[in-house]
């Protein structure tokens, strides 16, 4: 950052009064942190009290939800859950690690074969996929690929089913096979399809693979049911965060409601006795200026919850508004910017950033982090409007589906079969998006 920039940043900063920084860092929080927050405040500072209110359970659209990025399975709108025992669940005391490495331990298998398993099991991400090529196995075991390819199966073979895995298509069909439901439809989908699986756009998954609609729902239906994370239930080591959407979202005869997400925040209020003690004159000026200061932070917090709740529902109205067919019917996000956004509610688009940071909303799609309805647009070849980084992202899983295992495309040529269609973007943009995806280089993706 350059020394007008920093200098720029300094004098904002200051200019701000100290209510409106306090807003500022109350938008940034999201429901968990500002529910720390009040709870803090309310036993630090006498001039705040909570309002009670008779208990009840969270309703439909304002349940807790362990959220994991990659999960294809819907959460149930309807169930009921229960706030604080959905934070204080008791994990499972045996490890993910621990639990696969005991099965390796009574499985008869020859002395290499064991010693290249225990290696592999500590190449295993959080999420019980393998992160290591079987060329790097090959010289870190000092053994022959042949040798490391048996062990990798028999690791997924192993419980939980799909451990083992490489990338989510094989963690999906390692269970399809395990039950024996893989036919060609599914593995179709599965192969080339499941960006489109998770946009529930069915009938553009029928056109790919000529397969009639019905049975592409049908075999969607049994996809969703898999479990993309294999370490699911066990302790990995990491903490599973709670995320408690802002607001549901929902549509009913082509007409929106949005409704703010307030339940598990206490709820609070000036102190009634406090603020009368402040008038009173007889008290020392040290009291008096402790009780101004302490009724000033109560007011801010009050104001700041009520502010955030406002700013919250007016950027809500405008995604909406901005990406209506993806919370009527999940189709396709257009590409949108917080600059665009920030324009349409006249605020900074630092204030955008800050609103949507760590926020999830509940709508027909699940809970969705509000980050990810702002797509990066590129632009076409043709008269097409610019096309989303979630469009492009579906593009090159597509391409590199179809490539030839034993030449794989390099991101140069998967740039220029973009063009092809259309997307004009550059070499080192396909392999950001590559790498984002988790999707390996040309060169590992080779077999021979």
């Amino acid at each position: 950052m350059d020394g007008t920039k920093l200098s720029n940043r300094i004098v904002h900063e200051q200019s701000l009064t100290q209510s409106q920084q306090f807003f500022l860092s109350i938008l940034q929080m999201n429901q968990q942190e500002l529910r720390d927050l009040i709870i803090e405040e309310l036993q630090s500072n006498p001039l705040l009290e909570e309002v009670e209110e008779q208990p009840r359970q969270a309703k439909a659209g304002e349940s807790v939800i362990l959220i994991e990025s990659d999960s294809l399975v819907r959460s149930d709108q309807s169930s009921d859950y229960d706030f604080e025992a959905i934070l204080n669940q008791n994990r499972q005391t045996v490890s993910f690690q621990e639990y696969v490495q005991s099965q390796i331990d009574t499985i008869k298998v020859s002395e290499e074969l064991r010693r290249i398993l225990y290696y592999l099991v500590n190449c295993l991400d959080r999420k019980g996929y393998l992160t290591v090529t079987e060329g790097e196995v090959a010289v870190a075991c000092h053994a022959d690929r042949t040798t490391v390819r048996k062990a990798v199966s028999v690791l997924q073979s192993l419980d939980p089913v799909g451990v083992g895995a490489r990338n989510l298509q094989e963690c999906l069909l390692i269970q399809l096979k395990r039950k024996d439901q893989v036919d060609e439809c599914i593995e179709s989908i599965i192969h080339s399809g499941l960006a489109l699986v998770a946009d529930n756009r069915m009938e553009q998954l029928s056109k790919e693979t000529g397969f009639e609609l019905q049975q592409i729902k049908n075999a969607c239906k049994i996809i969703k049911q898999m479990n993309p994370i294999p370490s699911q239930g066990y302790d990995t080591g990491e903490r599973i965060e709670a995320v408690i959407p802002e607001a549901t979202i929902s549509f009913q005869d082509n007409e929106y409601t949005i409704q703010l997400n307030d339940t598990v925040l206490p709820k609070v209020q000036l102190d009634h006795y406090y603020q009368t003690l402040c008038k009173n004159k007889n008290l020392s000026k040290e009291d008096l200026e402790y009780l101004k200061k302490n009724k000033e932070r109560a007011c801010n917090l009050v104001t700041g919850i009520q502010k955030r709740n406002q700013t919250l529902l007016l950027l809500l109205k405008e995604l909406v508004k901005a990406q209506p067919g993806f919370f009527m019917n999940g189709s396709k996000l257009r590409p949108l910017s917080m600059t665009q956004v920030a324009g349409s509610l006249n605020v900074n688009p630092s204030t955008i950033s800050r609103a949507v940071r760590g926020k999830y909303v509940q709508c027909s799609r699940g809970a969705v982090p509000l980050r990810m309805l702002f797509q990066t647009g590129h632009e076409t070849t043709d008269e097409r409007e610019a096309v989303s980084t979630s469009e492009i992202c579906t593009e090159i899983r597509t391409i590199i589906s179809k490539e030839s295992k034993g030449k794989p495309l390099s991101d140069q040529k998967i740039s220029e079969a973009l063009r092809e269609k259309g997307i004009v973007i550059a070499r080192r943009t396909v392999m950001k998006y590559r790498d984002r995806m988790k999707i390996p280089c040309s060169f590992d993706r080779k077999e021979t």
